[in-house]
């Protein structure tokens, strides 16, 4: 439900354009200041929810905050993900648009065309580009990247001849050791939070890692870059990595945003054996949002 009849009528006019714009594809936008952002799906992992967000914060960086105070509309159905990313970066979204305006009366349909022309001409249509919407940090370059997880799996490999208990507490030794390779600025927002993540197979082989890179773009938490990371090196290494069981190792215990993020990993690849170990409990992080998420998998969640 709309609270405000004639912004209804605006948000039914925008999402009449994009509808001729994207017929095919699931779309979303946010609207800011007679602004309309809006973007469609990246890939099948992410939504055009979890696009746009990452989006306005990577390439608006100094308007993102206030632009992502305004409801969030789709015509997808909100996944766990979305609903995870809208919770912690954005606070409010609809879905479903199409559902809101199937059952809209004569009299609205009419206030509706009588007002189409003049809508679309107030507003400003930015079509936000699905595409290198994550870096692998925000202040790693993709040499040093590349060059860090070299360094990582060989460390990993080497210690993971001990048993389970020295390498776990080897393991998030490197963590807190990792957490803090990006730099900090000097201002308290140009601050990243020390928190690191990485992913290994069956085999102990590094997937993928993650280092918090959040201080501008909210949406670059650890465990995001460690799984968006990892689907990219899993797709481009299918028969490199052991999938039958997977351990994540995280120096801090997920939010619902993250949590999210990791289910729909699982679901994607059919991960059955799947183990998260985090060192550090977060007050009101995920305790009531991973924990039931993952018991529909059988799924262990271990500290």
């Amino acid at each position: 439900m709309f609270l405000h009849k004639l912004f209804e009528i605006h948000i039914k006019a925008i999402y009449h354009q994009l509808c001729l714009i994207s017929p095919s594809l699931h779309f979303s936008f946010v609207v800011h200041q007679n602004k309309i952002f809006w973007t469609i799906p990246f890939d099948p992992f992410r939504s055009s929810v979890v696009t746009l967000i990452q989006n306005i914060f990577e390439k608006y960086k100094d308007q993102s905050f206030f632009i992502l105070r305004n409801r969030i509309y789709t015509t997808d159905q909100f996944h766990d993900a979305d609903l995870g990313i809208i919770k912690i970066l954005a606070k409010k979204g609809t879905d479903q648009l199409h559902m809101h305006f199937e059952t809209s009366s004569i009299d609205d349909k009419n206030k509706y065309d009588i007002k189409y022309e003049f809508n679309l001409n107030n507003y400003q249509f930015n079509f936000i580009e699905p595409n290198s919407i994550i870096h692998y940090t925000s202040f790693l370059e993709s040499n040093n990247s590349h060059l860090l997880h070299i360094i990582l799996s060989k460390k990993i490999k080497l210690f993971s001849k001990n048993s389970h208990l020295l390498f776990q507490n080897y393991l998030f030794s490197l963590l807190s050791t990792t957490a803090l390779i990006n730099k900090r600025g000097s201002k308290l927002h140009m601050f990243h939070r020390s928190i690191a993540a990485i992913m290994l197979d069956k085999n102990n082989c590094l997937i993928s890692y993650g280092i918090n890179s959040n201080a501008i773009n909210k949406s670059l938490h650890a465990e995001i870059i460690m799984i968006d990371q990892g689907i990219r090196n899993i797709n481009f290494n299918k028969n490199c990595f052991d999938l039958s069981k997977i351990n994540l190792y995280l120096t801090h215990q997920p939010c619902r945003m993250c949590s999210s993020y990791i289910y729909k990993f699982t679901e994607m690849y059919k991960i059955e054996n799947f183990n998260i170990y985090f060192q550090y409990s977060m007050p009101g992080a995920s305790n009531q949002i991973i924990i039931p998420i993952i018991k529909e998998r059988t799924i262990h969640f271990l500290s």
